[in-house]
C-alpha cells in the first residue's frame, strides 16, 4: 500500500487478504451474509476490538493470538477510518 498517510495500514495488507480468504473458506454453507459479517470484523482487528462487535451474526472474533503489529486508535482520524472502509469497499 503506497501513498502518504497509508503507512499505518501497510502492516494490515496481508492480514486483509488472509481474512478475506478465511471468511469465505470457513463458511461451508456459502451464506454470503455470514461471509460478509466475518469479513467486516476485520475492521475491528485493526483497532484491537475482539468482542462486542456490532454485528448480530458475528459479535466476537474467532482468532487466537495475532502477531504484533501497529494498531490504530478507534478515534485516530477520519482519514484512517476512510482508508479502512475503502479496503472493504474494494472487494
Amino acid at each position: 500500500m503506497k501513498g502518504k498517510g497509508r503507512e499505518a495500514l501497510s502492516d494490515w495488507v496481508k492480514p486483509y487478504e488472509n481474512h478475506l480468504y478465511w471468511s469465505a473458506a470457513s463458511t461451508h454453507s456459502g451464506n454470503g451474509l455470514v461471509i460478509y459479517s466475518k469479513f467486516k470484523s476485520f475492521l475491528s482487528l485493526i483497532v484491537n476490538k475482539n468482542s462486542s462487535l456490532p454485528d448480530a451474526l458475528l459479535n466476537e472474533c474467532a482468532h487466537g493470538i495475532i502477531s504484533p503489529r501497529k494498531r490504530l486508535s478507534v478515534g485516530k482520524s477520519s482519514k484512517h477510518r476512510n482508508q479502512s472502509k475503502h479496503m472493504l469497499a474494494s472487494l
